[in-house]
């Protein structure tokens, strides 16, 4: 069960994933129904919000004062990187994604 507020949803690959961010980290639940809830992985960065598309989920936040984005395919593998912008605030997926920080 998410116990915290949670900062971002999305849904994709035939599951609700949630980030309940609990800086300097972030916990991951997933759910096929959007009621009941499983506590995934926790993430050793602050993430902020979430998006699906073309078949990947895509979370950004930050690790102390530089920006991250974070990737999986399956909401349980996550890959990293930071970038050189401040803390990202938003992700969206259209044909592209877009990020968008304090800098920009």
């Amino acid at each position: 069960m998410v116990t915290a507020d949670p900062t971002g949803m999305a849904y994709g690959n035939g599951k609700f994933v949630c980030i309940d961010n609990n800086a300097p980290n972030a916990n991951i639940f997933t759910s096929p129904d959007a009621i009941t809830w499983t506590q995934g992985v926790t993430i050793a960065n602050s993430l902020t919000k979430i998006t699906f598309g073309f078949g990947l989920f895509v979370a950004v936040g930050s690790n102390g004062p530089n920006g991250v984005v974070c990737t999986s395919t399956d909401a349980v593998n996550w890959s990293c990187v930071t970038t050189g912008a401040q803390q990202l605030n938003m992700v969206a997926f259209g044909y592209v994604y877009n990020g968008i920080g304090n800098d920009i």
